[in-house]
């Protein structure tokens, strides 16, 4: 989300060069915090807010899918069941799901919206799949199953280089901006931004002009589709 916002808030600032805006990009869990504690005036949110939020104004900017990744060599196909056995540790090899008999090789991600709604989706109380490995980065996660035959995880569509992975799709609807613009393909998030109650002026501002439709080509050159 922060490489977006980033460009978004440098084609604001060509509008009003009088405005310096700061971006940093530490996180959903931070961007609430800071956002609370006067550390910034606008929090980034890649996860949907609940009732422990209610002190914030949420603005939805984009949405994103999360999909399940297979290195490109791997051609099964999973059901709903079947990714839950797997990252739960239930099934172990491919060969439980029509691929060559190999161990599943899961790569899991620490913490965050991406792990939260994957698991959600799928209801995965606990992985405990053998061979694990747990990563801090989607960047990593990426890589380790772009180059591992036998690995799978789970990712954002927009990550840079996706193309490097085979996305799954969920029951029968591919992980496209299409399909997620649509409403179709079901394990999304949001992207959205936070202020500490009512927004100043200028944070409105800039939050507007985020939400615009000349922040629309920016939003989705970055693999993201506009909130209407």
């Amino acid at each position: 989300m922060a490489p977006m916002i980033a460009e978004i808030a440098a084609a604001f600032q060509v509008k009003n060069p009088h405005i310096e805006t700061q971006i940093e990009s530490k996180g959903s869990s931070h961007g609430i915090t800071d956002t609370r504690s006067g550390a910034c005036d606008v929090g980034m949110v890649s996860k949907s807010l609940t009732a422990e939020h209610l002190d914030l104004r949420s603005f939805s900017i984009a949405v994103d899918g999360v999909a399940v990744m297979v290195n490109p060599a791997n051609t099964v196909m999973l059901t709903d069941d079947q990714v839950r056995k797997i990252f739960s540790g239930d099934i172990r090899d491919w060969a439980a799901v029509g691929g060559p008999s190999s161990p599943i090789e899961v790569v899991d991600k620490t913490e965050g919206p991406q792990r939260e709604i994957f698991t959600a989706h799928y209801g995965i109380t606990s992985m405990t799949a053998s061979p694990y490995q747990k990563v801090e980065d989607k960047e990593v996660a990426l890589e380790l199953v772009a180059t591992r035959r036998n690995a799978v995880g789970f990712i954002a569509v927009n990550t840079p280089n996706i193309q490097s992975v085979r996305l799954l799709p969920v029951n029968g609807v591919d992980p496209t901006a299409e399909n997620i613009a649509a409403q179709k393909y079901p394990i999304v998030r949001p992207m959205i931004l936070v202020t500490n109650g009512q927004p100043s002026p200028l944070e409105d501002q800039f939050v507007q002009f985020a939400r615009s439709a000349e922040a629309q080509p920016i939003i989705k050159a970055n693999g993201l589709v506009p909130t209407p």
